[in-house]
């Protein structure tokens, strides 16, 4: 994890200095996203996440292709993921006595923590210059750092999600954290947009937007363990420098 942070400062820095010799304007983000995990079809596994709060923060470069476009290239850390709580299927059966492949459920706690180096190529439309309206939205490519999964509570074990069939007598915990990054894919890509207010703040402007994205691909490499795929709502205040519309 270290490494890839390293990596993705060296990267920024070094496209920072050409964005800024190539006229593009430059500048930092940051706030709260929404995450949660889409289910796609993969029955049990999949199903019943909600959305859980993750913080939101990184760099765009923008380049004025008239005083209503522009493009934007941003480099982001992005947490996806979802949170699950009740009676939900159990990864690893194999500590029960039950024939491998069966399906069992327990009542606990599901936290799924996935962080992502997100790179968006946006186009932008500002209704007028700072201060004023903008919207904007394009594809983007993400790339897995880490996938956590964060269990807690204590339950019996269940043949059936409505609990009516205990395998036996017994209370089993359940709190552990489990890396599940081999699991998962590395690449993830999708669309966002957004729309925000920008207003001009001492040699630069400032920023606020509100942006939803949505992962087109199921994140899991075998479908036997789900199919989900991402979505995301964030908001986050930036400034940018060197801009007449950030």
């Amino acid at each position: 994890m270290r490494n890839r942070l390293a990596f993705a400062t060296v990267l920024l820095c070094t496209i920072a200095v050409e964005a800024r010799a190539a006229g593009w304007n430059l500048g930092l983000h940051a706030g709260s996203s929404i995450p949660n995990l889409r289910d796609n079809g993969g029955g049990d596994l999949s199903s019943g996440y909600s959305s859980r709060l993750a913080p939101f923060f990184g760099a765009f470069a923008e380049r004025p292709w008239s005083p209503a476009l522009s493009i934007r290239t941003e480099l982001n850390y992005a947490a996806q993921g979802g949170k699950r709580e009740g009676m939900q299927p159990l990864q690893d059966t194999s500590q029960f006595p039950v024939p491998p492949g069966t399906t069992l459920y327990a009542n606990f706690k599901t936290e799924a923590k996935l962080d992502y180096l997100e790179i968006p190529v946006l186009v932008r439309y500002h209704a007028t210059a700072a201060p004023g309206l903008f919207v904007d939205g394009g594809p983007y490519a993400g790339f897995l750092l880490s996938a956590k999964t964060v269990t807690s509570g204590s339950s019996q074990v269940f043949l059936d999600n409505q609990g009516q069939q205990p395998v036996d007598s017994n209370t089993y915990p359940f709190d552990a954290t489990t890396d599940n990054k081999s699991d998962l894919k590395t690449f993830n890509w999708g669309l966002q947009a957004g729309i925000g207010y920008v207003h001009a703040a001492g040699s630069g402007v400032a920023s606020l937007e509100v942006r939803g994205g949505l992962g087109l691909t199921n994140i899991q490499k075998d479908s036997a363990n789900g199919k989900n795929s991402t979505g995301v709502l964030v908001l986050a205040a930036g400034y940018g420098w060197g801009a007449k519309g950030e």
